[in-house]
This record gives structure tokens, sequence and C-alpha cells, in this order.
């Protein structure tokens, strides 16, 4: 397409009031999108608009949608290539449009790469600004959190990238940030936990990689791009931090062991004999836990800090539940907790097992009322 076709070509950096969500790799001439729920937003007037995509090749294509005023547009696949993608045109409709472009497929590892990147927009229009909200909320999770199965019915149980999303109607965190008027980032991934991943893979944690842009990836395509830079704590700090992990850590207590293809050593979370946690293997979990929510403080001073956790069952409650005290108390820090969630019922689940959108709905209920209780004890008003 050329531009001045249908309006004037703005590159990136070029895009006034333009509000980039989530933690993304800004190079000139392009943004970059890794994680689930990772986005933009920005107000425009005028009766065409397009964006202009671009997916890397050999990559699994990722899924996006866009709203318009608060409203589904769109949802579709990005294929490899560059792509001007219309939004609208001849929309004749007065003042300016709300757009919120939000990725819906996660952040992938093991060599895959599912992002994509925004080279600009087309618009007859000119751009305005965008109302500042309330607050910020970071959300740090694992396949919950990334929506998986989240679009799906109970009966697909085969994984695909179709099934996950972070729409706002249907994702507990989106809805949670939506009801407390808060811009989110989220950095989530499916399969992975405190100490160890539900394969038992010891590195295959998410606190390993929460000081990069999206250090998940290991794809050289993702590295290029910017996921495995440092990221910049300072420049967007949170009000509010939800952590969301301990299910895949407990999955791989029952899961078979890990062998190290480097040195051929084993990983395995054990039961002892009647079913309880291995102490050994318990206390990796309690210390990493406890490990983390140091390191979350050290990077986010102001944030409320709640540790959530229980919709796919919730036998980590107690070693959680104590780490969080015992963080509190040891460090006389009054602004982290826990929160407990309640578990997917049946009738309540998506696709391949997952939470679907009742369960998450509930569960954002629970989150932003206990998130109002905790900031009016201080006196904020939500």
């Amino acid at each position: 397409m050329e531009a001045g076709y249908l309006g004037k070509r703005y590159a990136t950096e070029e895009i006034p009031y333009l509000q980039v969500c989530g933690r993304v790799a800004k190079r000139k001439g392009k943004y970059t999108f890794f994680w689930t729920g990772s986005g933009m937003e920005f107000r425009v007037t005028g009766k065409e608009l397009w964006v202009e995509t671009e997916v890397a090749e050999d990559m699994l294509p990722p899924w996006i949608c866009i709203y318009l005023n608060g409203r589904l547009l769109s949802r579709q696949i990005l294929l490899p290539g560059r792509q001007t993608l219309c939004v609208y045109t001849g929309l004749n409709c007065e003042g300016a449009k709300h757009i919120r472009l939000i990725k819906e497929s996660p952040a992938m590892f093991d060599g895959h790469d599912s992002s994509f990147s925004v080279l600009g927009l087309v618009s007859d229009g000119c751009f305005k600004p965008l109302r500042e909200k309330k607050y910020r909320l970071e959300i740090i999770g694992d396949s919950i959190t990334s929506g998986e199965g989240l679009y799906g019915m109970p009966e697909y149980k085969e994984w695909d990238l179709w099934f996950f999303t972070a729409r706002p109607e249907y994702h507990y965190g989106m809805q949670t940030a939506e009801k407390l008027d808060a811009d989110v980032s989220i950095i989530s991934q499916s399969g992975w936990g405190i100490a160890t991943g539900c394969d038992n893979c010891p590195s295959h944690n998410v606190p390993s990689i929460y000081g990069k842009i999206c250090g998940v990836q290991t794809a050289e395509s993702a590295g290029k791009a910017g996921a495995w830079e440092e990221h910049r704590f300072q420049e967007w700090q949170p009000d509010i931090i939800l952590i969301h992990l301990g299910t895949n850590d407990v999955a791989a207590f029952r899961n078979p062991s890990w062998e190290n293809p480097k040195n051929g050593k084993l990983y395995k979370m054990r039961l002892e004999k009647d079913g309880s946690f291995a102490k050994k293997d318990e206390e990796k979990i309690r210390q990493a836990a406890y490990d983390f929510l140091c390191e979350v403080r050290r990077n986010n001073p102001k944030a409320l800090i709640l540790w959530i956790y229980g919709m796919m069952k919730n036998e980590l409650e107690d070693v959680l539940r104590r780490t969080v005290e015992k963080y509190a108390e040891k460090n006389k820090d009054a602004r982290v907790g826990y929160l407990s969630l309640p578990d997917t019922e049946e009738g309540e689940f998506g696709a391949v097992d997952h939470p679907g959108r009742l369960a998450h709905k509930k569960a954002a209920e629970v989150i932003c009322r206990a998130i109002e209780e905790r900031l009016s004890g201080e006196g904020i008003k939500i």
C-alpha cells in the first residue's frame, strides 16, 4: 500500500498519544509484542485506519483481536511476512474512536516464537490524547494467566494457539484491570512454575525470566527483536502486582522425571508413600516463592503485591500462604498478602482441561473485591 492512498502513514515512533501495553521491545520503525495481553491503544478520528504488521518466517502465527470503542471489531491470525490490515474503511463515525489491539497468543519457548511487530499506522484522521487510567496492574502467572483453553470448549483436548485469549470479556486479569481502571502488563508461561515446570525441568520457572523483556523466548528472531534485553522496571512501576503461580509445581510431583540432555541428570519433585509432598522438594518451592517475593519487591518498592492461587485445586495453599506471611512478617511489609481463589467446578472448564470463561469471571470478582478492600483499608478510594 502506498502511503497517502487512504491517509497518511505514521511510523510507530511518529504516532501521537500512543499507549503501548505490556512489556514491548521498541526499535526504530517497529514495536514487537511477545506476551499475552500486550498491545496498544490510541484514539483517532477519520474514516480510514490500517495497521502495518510483520511476522517473522518459521514461527507460530499469533492471534490478535481489535476493539473499537470497547466492542470487539475483529479477531484474526497474523500470517508470516508483512501485512497491511484494514481496521476499518469508510466508517462514518463522528469524533475520535478508541482503538485497542491485543495479542491473544502467549509467548513461546524451546525455540518457538509467536511474536509480531507493528511497523506503523495509516489513517486519514488525527490522533487525540488518551485518558490516563487510575492504576497500573502487573500479573505474573502460568497457563491460566496466558488464557490457555479459555476460548475453547471442554471437548477440545488438543493444544492449539486458537484456544488462548486475553479478551477482557473472558480473561480474569483483563477483567480485573477494567474493573480497577488499570493499564495491565502480563508475564506468563504455560507449564512453568515457581521452582520447576510441570515437566520437572528446573529451568522452567517464571522467576528466572522476570528481569528480561521476554526471557522465556529462545528463538533467534525474538532475541534480535529485543526479547532478551533487561526490563527497565523504573520506566513502568505497577501499583498492584498479582502473582498467580504454583499450579505447575504441584503437577511436577505427579509427572515423570526430567532428564538433562547435556549430562543425563534426572530431576523429579517427589511424593512420600502417603501421597504428601517430600519435605525437601516442598522446601524448594517455599524458598523459591520467598526469594521471588524479595525480587518482586526490590524492583517494585511501592506496589501492593498479592499472591493468588487456587483455580486448579489448592494443594500448595498452606505452603504459599505461610511463605507469604513469613515474608511479610520478616520484612515488615504490610503491602504483601495471600488470596485464595475459587476452584474451577464442573461446567466451568474451557479447552484442554483449563478454566473457562465462568471460572475466570469468578476469580476476577474475588480479586477485585480483595483489592478494593485492601486499598480502602489504606484510605485509597477505588
